[in-house]
């Protein structure tokens, strides 16, 4: 009997021990499955910063690479389309998806020229500078695969127009270097019907602009040969001034106040490093470190660097669309991009590949009237191997949700913009670039801190100056 009862308390303990491991299994299951990931953890920690833009976090590698113009030409008439527009959106989506293949060099003649500046439809593709082979990689889905020797044999672009070729009945393109003198014509794999449906479909801006010159004879100008004259023209090497487009008259632009906002350094501290200490602090700059990191603050510009020493030499095979693949991924851990800001310039310096990313509000890019090196209007990144090695921007950031005050201003057309430039004793045969822009600034209206945006025509000389001209200054 005693027996039967200890043989049922150790079956009762079995059964016991074997009902608490299982509901042990179970709970453990079933925190495991409801506990939150990483992220959502982070998500819940770290509060989204108020400067959040998910419209700009959002973007596409060929976006922040797009042109930073694009003028449409429907025969005689030329208008640029507002980059700040879905239609923008639209073209450039269209043209990044282009096929192309069959590049030949050519050598248009003055009827060539006159026919397509005044007698074609297209779509140009501008630039805030002449541009690396690398950058067009980077924009077209079909360059970023396969090697493209005839692209490389350009050492810059200006720009890239897309018209019907009525040779060959497609959609073809001429890619330019006014820098080498070089025009390649390239075929695409882009419908007529499309072509011509979304030219038809797209609004443009109600400032009417002509192709022009600053200094020489446009490339559509026909010589005049004198018939009496026994002397045999001799040849003369293929060449072609830069091209700008111009209003005839004077317009009006608004230029606007906007108040501005300063990101929290103690925010990006908290989404860029896990652990930070504090190295150095004054009245003037505050040191943060976290292993081979270092966050420098300078307290006074109300600006930030940041360094990384553990990262790589870029790779030989890797492209500019590696490289804004890091930058992306580096400025969206942070947020960092509070307004619309693309690729301006890209250069390459001891290995190390340098990117200015420029402002743009309203469709148009933003020049710092100083000449403070950390301002609103560019962010500045050098991206390596395994991250970035090197990282710059102000903290302040233009506020677009409301306008503080706005007012009237002009801006020449081209008589009077070329009389300006004389006066300010600019070489007309040195001018790169034309484009309207905003000059930016610190001022004060109706006793509240704000940034005007003084609409300018925005001057690039080959001797790397900018000169903003306004009717104002």
């Amino acid at each position: 009997m005693n027996f039967n009862k200890t043989k049922w308390k150790e079956f009762t303990k079995t059964i016991t021990l074997i009902g608490l491991v299982t509901l042990s299994f179970g709970l453990t299951f079933y925190l495991w499955s409801n506990d939150p990931t990483y992220d959502e953890k982070m998500v819940k920690k770290l509060d989204q910063p108020h400067y959040l833009n998910p419209q700009y976090q959002n973007q596409e590698i060929y976006q922040l690479v797009a042109p930073s113009s694009v003028i449409l030409h429907r025969q005689n008439n030329k208008n640029w389309v507002p980059i700040d527009s879905s239609d923008f959106q639209k073209l450039i989506l269209f043209i990044h998806d282009a096929s192309i293949s069959n590049p030949k060099e050519i050598e248009p003649t003055a009827e060539e020229w006159e026919k397509m500046y005044f007698n074609t439809i297209g779509i140009e593709l501008q630039y805030t500078q002449d541009i690396t082979p690398e950058r067009l990689s980077a924009f077209f889905s079909s360059l970023k695969t396969l090697p493209q020797p005839w692209l490389s044999e350009m050492k810059s672009i200006s720009k890239i127009w897309f018209y019907i070729d009525d040779d060959s009945n497609a959609v073809s393109a001429w890619i330019i270097s006014d820098h080498d003198q070089k025009i390649k014509k390239v075929r695409t794999q882009l419908s007529i019907k499309a072509f011509t449906d979304i030219l038809s479909e797209v609004q443009t801006n109600q400032i009417n602009i002509i192709p022009t010159t600053v200094d020489g004879e446009a490339p559509w100008t026909k010589k005049e040969v004198d018939e009496k004259s026994e002397t045999v023209p001799t040849e003369t090497s293929f060449s072609f001034p830069r091209i700008f487009y111009l209003p005839t008259t004077s317009f009006e632009m608004k230029k606007l106040y906007y108040p501005y906002q300063e990101m929290n350094v103690d925010t990006i501290l908290e989404w860029m490093f896990k652990s930070p200490i504090s190295l150095f602090d004054n009245h003037d700059e505050k040191i943060y470190e976290e292993g081979d990191q270092f966050l420098f603050y300078n307290k006074k510009e109300k600006s930030v660097i940041y360094e990384d020493s553990n990262t790589k030499p870029t790779a030989k095979d890797m492209t500019m669309a590696d490289d804004m693949n890091h930058i992306q991924a580096f400025v969206n851990r942070h947020h960092g991009w509070t307004n619309q800001y693309m690729l301006d310039t890209f250069q390459n310096e001891n290995l190390d590949n340098r990117y200015r990313f420029r402002l743009f509000s309203n469709g148009l890019p933003v020049y710092w009237k100083s000449n403070e090196v950390h301002q609103p209007d560019k962010i500045e990144l050098t991206p390596e191997f395994n991250g970035i090695k090197a990282y710059s921007r102000s903290l302040y950031y233009l506020d677009e949700t409301e306008v503080i005050s706005t007012a009237s201003s002009f801006l020449s057309g081209k008589e009077n913009l070329v009389n300006q430039l004389t006066a300010k004793k600019v070489e007309l045969a040195s001018i790169t670039h034309i484009y309207l822009g905003y000059a930016g600034s610190f001022e004060q209206i109706q006793n509240k801190k704000s940034i005007l945006l003084q609409p300018s025509w925005i001057i690039k000389t080959k001797q790397n100056e900018k000169i903003m001209v306004s009717l104002e200054d």
